[in-house]
Formats: C-alpha cells, structure tokens, sequence
C-alpha cells in the first residue's frame, strides 16, 4: 500500500504496471530483495487480495494478465541475485564522496548541494559496522543506542524483534565507531531539522505516540496512543509505529527515531533509495574524471554494506557458525553464500 501510494494509487486504481514494478523493486531493486519462492508466496497473497476484490464486484477483473498458466505478476522473477562486497576504498568513496559531499581528495566540496550528509554517513556507518538490514538500522530509535546514557567509547547493545526479519529476535551489538559519527550528526543536523518540524509535529500530535516515560532498563516507552495511555516494549514495536513514537518534552516534540526527514518523521524505505541513487549520481560524475575506485555496472544498495560487514568477518576468521547468528541466517549455507569462506 506505501508503494502504491507513493505512485499516487492504491489497490483499486493500480494498474499492471504499477504491480510489475512493485515486484521489480522486491525482487531487484530495494536494499533487501527477496528470493523467488518468497515472491511466489507474496504474488499469491496480492492475487486472493484482488480476487475477493473482484468476487466483491470492487473491480470487474485483476489489474494483470492472465493468459492460461501465465501469470505475469509471478513470471520474470530474476533468480540471480548477485552479492557484493565493498573495499575499504569503495566504502569510503561511497560514504564520504557520495553521501558526505566532500571531494574524492577528502576536502570540502563548496559546489555540494546534498542534503543531511552526517545523516547520510551515519545510515551507513551503522548499517556496515553491524550487519543490520536497512528495515533494521533505519527504524532504530534513540532510547536502543543509548542516546543521552551511554558513554563515550562505549559499545551498546540492543534487542532488535519486530523490525527484524520475520520477527525473529536477536541482540544487536553498535560499535563506538558508529555511536561516534551518529552522535555528531545528533548535533550538527537533526536538531535543526527538529526544531523546523515543531509546528507540523504539533498539528499531528493526536495522530502520534506521545511518550511520557521511557524505561531503557525495562526496554519500554509509556505515553498517550489513539487517546489511551499505552505501555509498548521498544523491540516489540513495528516500523509504522515506531515512525509515531515521539518524546514530550519542555521544548517540544522530539522524534525518538534517530534518523529523520523534512517534518520530522522517519524516514521511508523510498527516501534511502533516492538517497543512494542520489550518491550515485555524484560518484559516478566524479568517476568520469579518473578519480574513483572502481564502482560497479549497477548502483551500490545498502544491502551491499551487509554483505560486506559479513565479508569482514569472514576474513577476521570469525567462525561461521557464529557469522550466521551475527548475520540472522536461518541456516548456514545461506551465510556461506555471502562469502567464499576458506
């Protein structure tokens, strides 16, 4: 439904090509895809969707073709899905030069126009020094790292569950490292972005979480939801929800997402994707002046950090055994398959 409303539709008003181009994006295109026998699954979910649709008399028929056994929504699913692993040169030519706007020298680049670079750099810190997947590290919020409690050098620790991948639960360790370059994005930009966000974040409190109380020992955060007073453990709470969550404070609302957009809210899946097409754009106009790592056919997703994160460990001779718990592989030959372990 978030991609059919980005598009400008919904379930009755799309169209074939908008369904292709949701699978497109599953399979191939988002920071994540899917395997086949997944969108297999999927595919016929969206088909008794629209079945009951039509038995319903909300649409005369299905918005794709069905041609005896062909079913163009579940056919064309591309079974390579390469994996890929940064260098050190290509990870920082990807963060700092891409998503940070400096030169690929390391000097300011005064002809830059991104926008929230520190934030940009700090997704990707923590997305390459823990392993997470982007619906993982993206949806983080400030009470799980320890923001305002932690020590500087200290490494944290947290339990991540609904946002994890089919809800399996695991702890997750962030390194000081990642803390460090969040920290200074704390302060340099989403304060700012915070304070402009107070008069839209105002208008909608009746629509927020508004948290009162938050109990990092216990893992909780109390607050007003929908007009009642609610108790949600932190782990336990989805994406959608934790993009409501916000803290009330003497100053005003503040967002307990760490990483947000224009309004204050967290960011969506769409918006990291434009975020790295953006760094893209930038890396290969740099790249035509012979001043690059060499960059890959295909635009880098963040996923990639994933599998390079896996790739670290492999060469650190992290036992695989271990790596698949790291990494929340459900058994050890999809772990194997991201890296030719010796």
């Amino acid at each position: 439904m978030e991609f059919l409303r980005v598009r400008g539709r919904d379930l009755l008003t799309a169209t074939e090509t908008d369904l292709l181009e949701y699978r497109h994006w599953r399979t191939q295109r988002q920071d994540d895809p899917i395997e086949r026998s997944t969108w297999e699954k999927e595919s016929a979910a969206i088909n008794g969707v629209y079945g009951w649709l039509v038995d319903r008399h909300y649409l005369r028929s299905r918005p794709w073709r069905l041609n005896g056994r062909r079913d163009t929504l579940r056919n064309g699913v591309s079974r390579d899905m390469k994996v890929r692993h940064m260098t050190l040169d290509q990870y920082l030519y990807f963060r700092d030069v891409g998503l940070g706007g400096q030169t690929p020298e390391a000097t300011l680049d005064v002809s830059f126009r991104g926008w929230s670079p520190h934030r940009n750099r700090a997704g990707a810190e923590l997305a390459l020094l823990t392993g997470m997947r982007l619906q993982e590290w993206s949806t983080v919020l400030l009470p799980e790292l320890g923001i305002g409690a932690a020590k500087p050098g200290e490494r944290v620790e947290f339990r991540l569950a609904a946002c994890a991948k089919f809800g399996r639960p695991r702890t997750v360790g962030v390194p000081a490292g990642a803390l460090s370059m969040i920290s200074t994005y704390l302060a340099l930009e989403r304060r700012e972005v915070i304070s402009t966000a107070q008069r839209t974040l105002k208008d909608r409190r009746d629509e927020l979480f508004v948290v009162d109380d938050v109990d990092g020992y216990r893992d909780r955060l109390s607050g007003v939801l929908d007009g009642r007073r609610v108790t949600r453990s932190i782990a336990a709470m989805p994406p959608q929800l934790r993009r409501m969550a916000v803290l009330d404070t003497a100053g005003g609302l503040e967002p307990l997402a760490v990483f947000v957009g224009a309004g204050g809210r967290m960011l969506l899946p769409f918006s990291w994707d434009k975020v790295r097409w953006g760094a893209w754009r930038r890396m290969q106009a740099h790249a035509a002046n012979g001043a690059a790592p060499m960059l890959p056919r295909a635009c880098w997703r963040f996923h990639d950090l994933r599998h390079s994160y896996a790739q670290r460990h492999a060469d650190a001779g992290t036992p695989v055994d271990v790596l698949r718990e790291l990494m929340d592989h459900k058994s050890v030959q999809t772990t194997m398959g991201q890296r030719p372990f010796r």
